[in-house]
């Protein structure tokens, strides 16, 4: 858990959103060229996806 105190999962600067068809892009890189394109829902299954069960314990 400590990991995502120090580098978080994602940045909020490389978030954009597309409010009209729904859909959050994600910029890997700080240039342009490598952008993932997903729905909303699915980015926040993917995020959620990260969040640990109660009580358990990452290595």
């Amino acid at each position: 858990m400590g990991k995502y105190m120090i580098r978080p999962l994602l940045s909020r600067e490389r978030l954009s959103l597309d409010e009209l068809e729904g859909k959050v892009f994600y910029r890997y890189v700080e240039c342009h060229e490598e952008v993932e394109r997903m729905d909303y829902l699915e980015f926040i299954a993917r995020v959620t996806s990260h969040i640990p069960d109660k009580g358990q314990v990452s290595l």
